[in-house]
């Protein structure tokens, strides 16, 4: 069941997002889709797919160890913090933004890289909004713990730190 309602829930989601949007801002600039990804020479399709494997990939795995589904009206009965969710908060939305950005590369077109920023502040609001009070809620002190201690997008670029009189970088102790 879980299985189901996951696809359906990503093939409406990704439909809206990641092929009907784009379509739409690439016929309204007068690109067509069909045929317009071919300037691009290998490198966008590559980074395309790239993208949709690692999105499988990720879906699979918060079904798998969440036991239940990304979707709100099927969340996970377990907590998932292992993998690549030790990184980020977000992975799937980061994913997400990387198919968005893949495909302006693919169709060289300022719009659609317009629309990644777009979806990102989107999926920001609704992280920050909706869906982390329901996982502090769900889960309780296990997902606060989780919060201080693992980004809600990307860790900043590691910058060395002067302690005592040697520079390390964040995360490292003396010693390592």
């Amino acid at each position: 069941m879980n299985a189901l309602v996951t696809l359906a829930a990503m093939l409406w989601f990704s439909g809206i997002f990641f092929v009907g949007m784009p379509w739409v801002l690439l016929r309204a600039t007068g690109v067509n889709p069909l045929v317009g990804w071919r300037a691009s020479g290998a490198t966008g399709p590559l980074a395309v797919g790239a993208c949709v494997l690692g999105l499988l990939w990720l879906i699979v795995f918060f079904v798998r160890e969440g036991d239940g589904t990304p979707v709100p009206l099927a969340p996970p009965r377990r907590f998932v913090e292992r993998g690549v969710f030790r990184l980020t908060r977000n992975p799937m939305y980061l994913a997400y933004t990387a198919l968005l950005l893949s495909e302006a590369c693919l169709y060289r077109s300022a719009a659609l890289l317009g629309w990644a920023f777009v979806f990102l502040a989107i999926a920001h609001l609704y992280v920050t909004r909706v869906e982390e009070p329901a996982l502090a809620l769900r889960f309780g002190a296990a997902y606060t713990r989780y919060c201080s201690e693992v980004p809600r997008w990307i860790r900043p670029l590691a910058v060395p730190r002067q302690v005592g009189g040697a520079l390390q970088l964040p995360g490292r102790r003396e010693g390592k």
